[in-house]
């Protein structure tokens, strides 16, 4: 852009004002994008001992990205008694404002096909997405896009995928690391979108189980290696040899939840690239890297504790007890900040005890928690309950002074996800291991008002 200034006569003022408003077309549009695509999903429930986990990161090499993806829940159907969910992961040609519009329109059709025409079978989905490209007058003869779409069924964990001319993805089961499409298995694999008018794309199934993990991601993560593209100084980073960086990452901890294997992933790419590339949106590769974190955790898979404390003070002591070692697990698995666990996990348990209670020892309150992508925690009581709605907002003036209400304040505020059911009896509770900047400006106005209280 700045070259063809440069050949131009167009005067310095107007340069700057024209890539100023190239700056706002471009953010504006990426703004659309997301629209569009709508908020990935954190988690998707697939029954009730299992829930599909879902991380992305997705880094731009510069301000127009090509990479583009989308993860649905589709309700249950005829076809899907229990649901579906689609995935879908594509990587436009190109790096310039028309691409980003492209993309949009891209997946605009492609989730207009999935809702209006959900009787065609999942390749046929594919196929007419093609055409619908190749006769719209929306992309130039030599445009074209990569992409991996994927149907997951959740009645019986089948997972059905087309790939158009992008990356396979890989299966990580323990320690055993599967690749779809391969050179074996060809079926599922097709030429990229828009080049082929009448092509009849075919589908391929893979069966997941509990604990699967699915890494999904574009050419850029393996391509980064190479240092200069037009001298090729470095090189591409094959599938086998990827196969074997995740094998060398897992074999340390064959359970390695598959965000944390994302991160390490991009940290050996980076080292091994001289590249900045990170999950806080550093790239300074020569394309877009973008990455689809997929597990499927088992919801049951907790520790149980079953607590009678004879008073407040043994209560208490319980607490302390608990968060001493939950505190030292948080450090070691790299779950930052445990003071959020420490305000929410002793504002549950004495509300439960209080409350919930009434401060009868006869009554146990259960505590359930998990280790995964994520920290879970339960918490439940056998008390009469009660409704939500009718807690007052300690923030409002008439109700600064009184402390009720400020308990579940502050957990919904610490908490990266709060859910009380069985008429407030149980409290459910998700920590991410970093909060992101929308739970920091939560939790520092949770702080502003805790000090506010005590003053």
């Amino acid at each position: 852009m700045k070259q063809k200034f440069k050949d131009s006569n167009i005067r310095p003022d107007d340069e700057k004002e024209c890539l100023e408003d190239q700056g706002i077309n471009i953010s504006l549009s990426k703004k659309i994008l997301a629209m569009v695509n709508g908020r990935i999903p954190r988690y998707i429930d697939l029954s009730k001992d299992m829930v599909l986990f879902c991380d992305t990161i997705s880094l731009s090499c510069c301000q127009e990205g090509g990479d583009h993806f989308f993860i649905r829940e589709l309700d249950p159907d005829r076809y899907f008694k229990k649901g579906r969910t689609i995935i879908s992961i594509k990587d436009q040609s190109g790096h310039d404002l028309g691409c980003i519009l492209k993309s949009i329109l891209t997946d605009l059709i492609h989730q207009s096909i999935i809702h209006s025409k959900n009787s065609l079978s999942f390749e046929k989905t594919i196929s007419e997405l093609n055409r619908l490209l190749m006769t719209s007058s929306l992309l130039n003869n030599d445009d074209f896009l990569t992409a991996l779409i994927c149907e997951l069924n959740h009645e019986n964990l089948m997972l059905t995928y087309v790939s158009c001319g992008h990356p396979s993805f890989l299966v990580i089961r323990e320690n055993k690391i599967f690749s779809w499409p391969d050179k074996k298995n060809r079926k599922g694999a097709n030429p990229p979108l828009a080049v082929l008018e009448n092509y009849q794309f075919s589908a391929n199934e893979f069966q997941l189980q509990k604990g699967d993990r699915l890494i999904l991601y574009t050419d850029g993560l393996v391509k980064a290696p190479v240092f200069e593209e037009e001298f090729q100084t470095g090189r591409l980073i094959y599938l086998e040899e990827l196969k074997k960086i995740i094998y060398s990452l897992v074999s340390k901890n064959i359970s390695m939840p598959v965000q944390t294997l994302l991160d390490h992933l991009l940290g050996y790419v980076s080292s091994l690239s001289s590249k900045e590339i990170s999950r806080s949106g550093q790239n300074n590769s020569k394309d877009d890297i973008t990455l689809l974190g997929l597990e499927i955790e088992d919801k049951t898979d907790m520790i149980e504790e079953k607590w009678h404390p004879e008073n407040i003070e043994d209560l208490q002591k319980q607490i302390n007890r608990f968060m001493k070692k939950r505190t030292k697990e948080w450090k070691a698995k790299g779950f930052s900040k445990p003071f959020r666990l420490q305000v929410c996990f002793e504002e549950a348990v004495v509300n439960a005890w209080v409350h919930g209670h009434k401060s009868d020892p006869e009554k146990p309150i259960y505590i359930k928690y998990r280790y995964q992508n994520d920290f879970h925690i339960e918490i439940i009581d056998t008390g009469r309950g009660f409704d939500l709605s009718k807690i007052p907002d300690p923030r409002e003036a008439l109700h600064r002074f009184q402390e009720s209400g400020r308990g579940i304040f502050m957990i919904h505020n610490y908490a990266s996800r709060a859910r009380w059911t069985s008429r407030g009896k149980h409290l459910t509770m998700i920590f991410k291991k970093e909060p992101n900047d929308l739970e920091k400006k939560s939790i520092q106005m949770a702080e502003h008002y805790l000090n506010l209280w005590k003053s």
